[in-house]
């Protein structure tokens, strides 16, 4: 035994070890849960800061990265998990239903789930904060901008109205329909044809409420609109001899925009005769046999007459060119409705479907031709700019009239949107067809006696489709075109391989049979998609000029030799996620090919691949000599690759290598978008000294190098005058996680005349952007390009650019002198995003004089910059009169954050400059004390910010004044107080704000001081937040006139959050009566309010009304008592000095649109409602009462009622929870009567309620009716005895002085349509349903009854209630320890034999769970219940399992 003792005792440890760490999950239950808790406000947090990082790139057409929208998708689904989770937390204080014990395995199961996600959440957490510290989006590469967009006055009140819908947060779904074509959370919906949005709205799975939609229809232009842009496109004017003709095509153009530029474009530049040729043209214009035009497309045929005269004009002239333009355009219908059309696609298709001369004869070819087609069309408005220079689209009216024409003429059938294959097709000659399904069904076995060829076949689902072996017989020497690429296959049809004639293939998920296309030896254009492996026989597609494995992104396998046998390749495109070239090995052992085979392609003209470094010696130099496009990765450790918008059409991307050979060196001056990563010594790429590297580049990204400044050379290594070669033609500049202590040397500089975009980050060495060389400064360095510049994680950068000034003093006198980043030896002319972040040297921000430096700044962040204490310049900098249009005149959004030594915002000079402002957020300010500070000239009128719609002022715990007079700074300097001032009075004024949010300012005493109602005229939402020592919001009372103006402050306001403040009312009555556009109200844990509203003691005049109150949420609130006391109430209440119990609403204050109803922890609460005229609240759909523990009425009292009331108060009311609360009953019977609309009630934890409805007096007219409710839970309910007695029940039990035991539910109370009834912990019923009377016409619908710890029950029902209960499908029946002998009582023969069991009852019934019922023997003695029944039996000893088999039809 000895031997064992070492094993047994670290056994024991392990175990011990183990134990006491699952024992934890049960003793740490609740620290974990609020360890969860912690964590989930901590990843909140993150998430709110980089969703405004996000919001504001969006804002300014960014694109965001994928792993920031991963990473946002994944902090929504964890908060879901954590909310769910959290909803059930309560279970586990859930007891045992026997021994009331704890439940030890769902605390256990709860102390598990919650540690394991707090390590989920943290690490969210983590990686959110390391986003924090990266860029979050990137911007598109410029497009060239082609438009015709006009200023149409027509169309300026939809304009105002489509943005004022955007706005309003009524509105949820906004139509926008007409002539115009497609202009295109809120729904935005717009369509030319005005049924597509009403089919929305019907079609919609929630029913959209007509109230909350708005819709616009965009009508054709006005006359005078339509004979101006047909001028101006056709470049004429009113005097012009064309003018005759030009008004008679303009008006046939009827007013559409689309064929009002197709047609001036076509006969821009031409002579009078062609213009008098078309207006022939067009009166003799007949519709040539066209008979199946979309008359919903085409109402009128003269429009489609008039642009198939800008189609005839691209060959006016019958020249080659016009020929092909026409072609071009009519290629262009073969593709999707609303699609980018790649001009890769352009080519491929031009080049297989032989439009373009026999000259062509090269792609290169074939795709300048092309390029020049395209720009003739885009000239004549026949094709429109598509999302960059790639891609071009069709507008969709266009496209309708190619479709028609080339049917016509060229016999191209397109149709899309299919449900099965064509019939038409067996009818009509065609010779191309474009089909798209969502699914296929019906093909042919085989095309014979077609003679297409092309065929392009789209299948929208994702599953493979089955081609017929002998699809393609029949058309073996006719077919030139095939696409397939949205077609997903295992295999290809066998009889692909007959295609003698096909030039251009395109196949999408082959896994195998790809041997086949060996056999295509015609084949010059084959493009691979979703392939893993590539097949050797491919080898003999000698002809082949381009193929595409681009999209083949789990390739594995390229075989040997395949590459290099293809000597007529132009054009190679592999995926760059193909690593696995080989290196070493011979050919008898190689897999896969040698990177060297590229040597052999000596036609190439464009290329991508990914190239290992290994591989690099391979290669020699003459296969990237020709090159003109090309994607191509060198190195090792890419993670770029994933977040490159690839628009540009050279890209060369270097990473982890040492040295780079010569030959690549062409391949860098030849590059538009060069990255490069981990590049040691960046000297060895970018060495230049006179000015040839990069002549091309636009794009440079560089991450994670040495030496960055080298990339631009060293200072005095440039003439003072460099010619502008390198760089000159840069747009965009990344810099991140670099050395080097500046970027620029001054010369190269000012030769960056391009540059749009400029990001720097995490480059913890740079003290400069730009180095001063020594030279005298030639005036100020001018970025004339720039719009767009982020410098994020620099804590030594000081300055952007010093002048030599500067310098000399800084040096001079040997101090740290604070400069600002900018000043006027810099400007940015065209600078419209500024972003900075974290540079921890930071002192001031701008320094600007003359207001030259940011005239056209419209978005600036400033974020976690500790040290700044200026950001627009020192007060008594600015003249009193600054320049208006200077420096951040145009600036419309700021957002600062966690700038901590800011003391206030603004000087009053700058702030009257920024009249562009709409956006202002500053949040996490510690020391700011004023937004705007005065600057001690004489105040000129209130300081107004016209465009501000949005502001935000967040964790500010000094700020005490938006502004602050001279005459309130005099006062408070004198007096040497600290007095409490508003924070916005009449010295400033937000004409157009719309939403404001005050969070956390624990210094602000009162909000609004206003008294002439000017301040907030148009504010709609306001939101106020833990300013924890607010005392006034809407101004003290007597503030306000007798009669305020009715359109002042606050007349718009429709949103109103009030949390955690000190106010003791809320509104001012003068006040209140304004609030007329108010929708919601929620006022939460203010724990000192007693009214919401307070009487400023003049008489009232009639009831307060609040017309569009649609929810009102009142949450902890322990003091509130009344909603609003009139003057005739305060009096009485103040005369007898009680605190007599108020009513929380009454007549005197109306909600007539209120719908929902939300009440929770409000303890001085006694009543609810009293209402004698039935007009508080007529609209009243869903009311919630929760932990009200001292309310005891909450409908009234009784006898308060007449016997039949009005239909008013509660008469729509839909869903009612009450939890927690001291009621005894909860309707008067007159109110109960009330509730047809009822369709949920759940009451839950009311300890003294003993009836749900209780009678008046009257006498009973008829039964209780609840017409319409589906729903009722009643849990927790110790003293519940009845859900209502009759006054003849009631006469009864008092005679017989008995305390018989009445049923829960009896004949005198009817639910027709209730489905799931909850019955829990209700110990004082006896019987659910009354043994002698069963219930008629009521519960005929339940579908599931749950009664769970009624202890007094001796059974559920009566076996005479089973015949109502038909519809039942699931029985739940736990811990009723008092049921004995049948959870259904059978009624016994009188020698006590059972009764025979006749038909089956409860047919539908599926499940029955028995839990915990000790005593309990049979179900219900004598009947059958399906055999499908699925029994949970668990802790039921007495329990007969045979009982379940007599139980069944078995």
């Amino acid at each position: 035994m000895a031997i064992w003792d070492p094993f047994l005792s670290k056994c024991a440890d392990i175990a011990s070890d183990l134990v006491l760490s699952h024992l934890g999950y049960v003793f740490h239950c609740s620290i974990n849960i609020q360890k969860l808790k912690n964590e989930k406000e901590n990843l909140e947090n993150e998430r709110t800061r980089i969703n405004i990082m996000v919001e504001s790139e969006k804002r300014n057409a960014k694109i965001i990265l994928p792993d920031v929208e991963n990473w946002q998708t994944s902090v929504e689904k964890m908060k879901e998990e954590i909310d769910e989770f959290l909803r059930d937390e309560q279970r586990k204080n859930m007891r045992c239903f026997k021994y009331r014990c704890p439940n030890i395995r769902w605390r256990y199961r709860l102390g598990k789930k919650s540690k394991s996600m707090t390590e989920s959440v943290t690490s969210l957490k983590d990686e959110g904060t390391r986003l924090m510290g990266l860029p979050v989006a990137h911007s598109p590469p410029p497009p060239e901008i082609h438009s015709a967009h006009e200023h149409w006055n027509s169309r300026d009140h939809i304009f105002k109205g489509i943005m004022e819908a955007l706005k309003d947060p009524h509105f949820k779904l906004i139509g926008v329909h007409g002539a115009d074509g497609k202009n295109g959370c809120k729904v935005v919906v717009t369509s030319r044809r005005q049924d597509v949005f009403r089919k929305i709205r019907q079609n919609s799975v929630n029913q959209v409420d007509p109230r909350v939609v708005k819709e616009f229809r965009i009508d054709i232009l006005t006359e005078e609109e339509a004979r101006t842009v047909f001028m101006k496109t056709a470049e004429i004017s009113d005097n012009s001899e064309m003018f005759p003709e030009a008004d008679v095509l303009c008006r046939e153009c009827r007013g559409l925009p689309v064929a009002i530029l197709a047609v001036a474009g076509a006969l821009r530049g031409k002579e009078r005769y062609s213009w008098k040729d078309a207006v022939e043209r067009l009166k003799n214009s007949k519709l040539d046999g066209i008979v199946d035009i979309d008359q919903t497309r085409f109402s009128d045929l003269t429009l489609f007459s008039t642009l198939r005269l800008s189609y005839d004009y691209l060959n006016r002239e019958d020249t080659q060119l016009g020929k092909e333009a026409q072609s071009c355009f009519l290629l262009c219908s073969l593709f999707p409705e609303d699609a980018e059309i790649s001009i890769d696609d352009l080519v491929r298709y031009s080049f297989g479907m032989r439009l373009l001369d026999g000259n062509f004869n090269t792609l290169e070819k074939v795709r300048n031709r092309v390029l020049t087609l395209v720009k003739r069309l885009q000239e004549d408005y026949l094709l429109l700019d598509g999302g960059d220079e790639n891609v071009v689209s069709m507008h969709d009216v266009i496209r309708d009239v190619a479709i028609l024409i080339a049917k016509k003429e060229r016999g191209y059938l397109v149709e899309h949107n299919l449900e099965k294959w064509p019939e038409t097709i067996n009818n009509e000659s065609y010779l191309a067809i474009s089909l798209r399904s969502q699914n296929f069904h019906g093909l042919p076995n085989e095309l014979e006696g077609k003679q297409f060829h092309t065929i392009v076949l789209k299948c929208n689902q994702s599953r493979h489709t089955t081609i017929p072996n002998n699809f393609f017989k029949g058309i073996e020497n006719s077919l030139e075109v095939l696409d397939l690429s949205e077609m997903s296959m295992f295999s290809p049809p066998q009889s692909i391989a007959m295609l003698d004639k096909l030039r251009m293939l395109s196949l999408n998920g082959l896994t195998r049979d790809i041997a086949l296309l060996g056999r295509l030896e015609s084949l010059e254009i084959l493009s691979l998609h979703g392939i893993t492996e590539l097949a050797p026989e491919i080898s003999h597609l000698t002809r082949l000029r381009l193929l595409d494995l681009s999209n083949c992104h789990y390739l594995r396998v390229i075989p040997p030799n395949v590459i290099s046998e293809l000597q007529n390749m132009e054009e190679l495109y592999i995926s760059d996620k193909f690593e696995q070239w080989d290196v070493e090995a011979t050919n008898q052992e190689r897999r896969n090919a040698k990177v060297d085979e590229l040597n052999s392609l000596t036609h190439l003209t464009a290329l991508q691949v990914y190239i290992p470094e290994t591989s690099l010696t391979l290669l020699n130099d003459s296969w990237s000599s020709k090159l003109k496009r090309f994607r191509i990765w060198i190195g090792t450790n890419w993670k770029t690759r994933a977040y490159v918008k690839y628009s540009s059409r050279r890209i060369l991307g270097l990473s982890n290598i040492i040295t780079l050979e010569a030959k690549f060196k062409v391949l860098i001056n030849k590059a538009e978008d060069l990255y490069l990563n981990k590049l040691e010594d960046l000297r060895n790429v970018c060495h230049d000294r006179d000015g040839k590297v990069f002549p091309e580049l636009k794009y440079l990204r560089i991450e994670n190098c040495n030496f960055v400044e080298h990339t631009f050379g060293t200072p005095k290594m440039f003439q003072p005058t460099p010619r502008q070669g390198s760089f000159g033609n840069l747009s965009s500049l990344s810099v991140d996680d670099c050395k080097g202590k500046y970027m620029f040397p001054l010369s190269v500089a000012r030769c960056l005349v391009k540059l749009q975009k400029l990001s720097i980050t995490d480059c913890a060495e740079i003290e400069e952007i730009v180095i001063n060389e020594g030279q005298e400064d030639d005036g100020a360095l001018n970025f004339p390009k720039l719009e767009y510049m982020e410098l994020f994680k620099l804590p030594n950068l000081r300055s952007f650019r010093s002048s030599m000034r500067e310098t000399s003093i800084k040096n001079a006198d040997n101090s740290n002198l604070a400069q600002p980043l900018f000043s006027e030896t810099v400007e940015f002319p065209s600078l419209r995003t500024l972003r900075l972040r974290e540079l921890k040297d930071l002192r001031e921000v701008c320094h600007d004089r003359d207001g030259m430096v940011f005239l056209e700044l419209n978005d600036l962040t400033i974020w976690e910059c500790n040290n700044v204490e200026h950001i627009f310049g020192r007060p008594k900098m600015f003249q009193p009169t600054p320049q208006q249009q200077g420096s951040f005149g145009k600036l419309s959004s700021l957002h600062v954050w966690e700038c901590n030594k800011v003391k206030y915002m603004f000087p009053l000079s700058v702030a009257r400059c920024i009249v562009k402002l709409q956006e202002l957020s500053i949040t996490d300010c510690a020391e700011i004390e004023e937004i705007v500070i005065n600057e001690g000239q004489e105040d000129d009128g209130a300081l107004i910010f016209p465009k501000l719609e949005e502001m935000t002022l967040s964790n500010l715990p000094n700020l005490g004044s938006f502004r602050s007079s001279m005459r309130e700074t005099s006062i408070k300097n004198a007096d040497n107080s600290n007095p409490a001032q508003p924070l916005f009075s009449e010295m400033v004024e937000f004409p157009s704000l719309r939403e404001l949010e005050l969070r956390e300012l624990k210094d602000l005493r009162e909000v609004c001081h206003d008294r002439d109602g000017m301040v907030f005229p148009e504010l709609k939402d306001l939101t106020i937040r833990e300013c924890n020592n607010v005392e006034h919001i809407f101004g003290k009372p007597k503030m306000f006139q007798s009669t305020p103006r009715q359109q002042g402050s606050f007349g718009k306001l429709s949103s109103l959050r009030v949390e955690n403040c000190k106010v003791k009312y809320l509104f001012p009555l003068s006040v209140a009566r304004c609030l007329v556009k108010l929708q919601g109200l929620s006022i939460t844990d203010c724990v000192e309010i007693e009214e919401i509203v307070i009487n400023e003691g003049q008489e009232g005049d009639g009831a307060l009304i609040f017309p569009e109150l649609e929810e009102m949420r009142l949450s902890k609130l322990p003091n509130l008592r009344s909603f609003y006391s009139s003057v005739k109430e305060t009096p009485i209440k103040d005369a007898d000095n009680s605190n007599s119990a108020q009513p929380l609403f009454s007549e005197i204050v109306k909600f007539p649109s209120l719908t929902k109803l939300y009440l929770y922890k409000l303890e001085d609460l006694r009543e609810v409602c009293r209402d004698r005229d039935g007009m508080v609240f007529p609209e009243l759909k869903d009311l919630s009462i929760q932990e009200c523990n001292n309310v005891e009425h909450i409908f009234g009292r009784p006898i308060m009622f007449e016997p039949t009331p009005r239909q008013g108060s509660f008469g729509k009311l839909s869903s009612l929870r009450v939890q927690d609360c001291k009621v005894k009953y909860l309707f008067p019977l007159s109110v109960a009567r009330c509730l047809v609309k009822l369709q949920e009630l759940s009451i839950t934890d009311c300890a003294e309620i003993e009836e749900i409805v209780i009678n008046e007096g009257q006498e009973d007219d008829e039964a209780l009716i609840f017409p319409e409710l589906e729903e009722m839970e009643l849990s927790k309910l110790p003293n519940l005895k009845s859900f209502y007695s009759s006054v003849k029940e009631t006469l009864i039990k008092d005679v017989d002085n008995s305390n018989s035991a009445q049923p829960l539910f009896s004949e005198t109370v009817v639910f027709p349509s209730l489905s799931e009834l909850q019955l829990d912990e209700i110990p004082n019923i006896k019987a659910v349903w009354n043994i002698n009377t069963p219930p008629t016409n009521s519960f005929n619908n339940l579908t599931s009854l749950e009664v769970v710890l009624c202890d007094g029950l001796s059974y559920v029902a009566p076996s005479e209630v089973l015949e109502n209960l038909s519809k039942l499908q699931s029985l739940k029946v736990y811990g009723c320890h008092s049921i004995e002998e049948e959870v259904f009582r059978s009624r016994r023969s009188n020698n006590e034999e059972g009764i025979v069991p006749t038909n089956v009852v409860l047919p539908h019934l599926s499940s029955v769970t028995l839990i915990n019922l000790l005593r309990l023997k049979s179900f219900c003695y004598g009947i059958k219940l399906p055999s499908s029944v699925i029994w949970t039996i668990k802790n039921c000893s007495s329990f007969l399992r045979t009982e379940v088999r007599a139980t069944t039809d078995s």
